[in-house]
């Protein structure tokens, strides 16, 4: 849930930062919201780290069990929305 948040804020600040930044005299207030975009963008990556390493720790899942199987897909979403969001914060640079 917390990396879930974390993208999706960082998804919401780099939009309202993009949609800000078209008025010249709300650019301070766009690029407060772009740095706030990229700080959320880079916990998601620390915490994502910490819970690998949790998740590596527990031996008794396999590839053939649910957990494993959906740990993937939510993985692999979350990389995909990641990436998404970082090319949105790039591009407002």
């Amino acid at each position: 849930k917390a990396m879930y948040d974390d993208l999706k804020d960082a998804e919401m600040m780099i939009d309202y930062a993009c949609a800000v930044k078209e008025h010249e005299e709300d650019k301070a207030l766009a690029d407060e919201l772009a740095k706030y975009a990229h700080f959320r963008l880079n916990h998601f990556m620390e915490f994502h780290s910490i819970f690998v390493n949790e998740a590596m720790k527990h031996n008794e899942v396999d590839k053939k069990t649910v957990g494993d199987c959906m740990w993937h897909e939510t993985h692999e979403m979350m990389q995909d929305w990641y990436e998404k969001i970082k090319r949105k914060i790039e591009k407002y640079k």
